[in-house]
């Protein structure tokens, strides 16, 4: 696993001069969620959009010889996944209460999802979700054409389901 280790604590998939896509969200949450439970809440009930995006997806990706990742399961696990486990289609690099480090990696691009929960200088807990990306080839550059621009949207939407205090 290689990982890139900002000043500030956060992880990237490489240098941010090599990234070809990085995405930073924060928010303010309940004070008692761990990242795996903020995971869990983002990814629970995805609309039919993006279930629709990822069949889409799905069925391109096959033509270039990527696997099937059919979207976030609708079932969570009742337990935080060990490390070298899956969570939905995503390996768990690194768990702990306050941080997660999932990646995705193939022939075409490298990503990674770095979940981060922290006590701010107002004393409130933050979370911090970052996605970064490396292309590997021209199918790598291609599918991120559509994901770059909407990612942020997603993430967004996801992010307000998670329970605010």
């Amino acid at each position: 696993m290689s990982i890139w280790a900002e000043n500030n604590g956060e992880k990237l998939i490489a240098a941010p001069k090599e990234l070809n896509y990085l995405h930073r969200s924060k928010t303010i949450v309940q004070s008692d969620l761990s990242a795996f439970d903020v995971y869990c809440q983002m990814t629970n009930d995805m609309s039919w959009l993006l279930k629709y995006a990822f069949k889409i997806r799905d069925k391109i990706s096959t033509l270039a010889g990527v696997k099937k990742i059919n979207g976030f399961s609708a079932t969570k696990p009742n337990k935080a996944p060990n490390i070298g486990e899956y969570l939905d289609f995503f390996l768990v690099e690194f768990i702990s209460n306050d941080e997660i480090i999932l990646t995705s990696r193939d022939k075409h691009l490298s990503v990674m999802l770095f979940i981060k929960l922290k006590n701010n200088k107002t004393n409130k807990r933050e979370f911090s979700i970052t996605t970064s990306v490396i292309t590997h080839n021209l199918f790598g550059k291609l599918y991120m054409l559509p994901v770059a621009p909407t990612h942020n949207i997603i993430v967004r939407s996801a992010m307000k389901k998670i329970t605010l205090k």
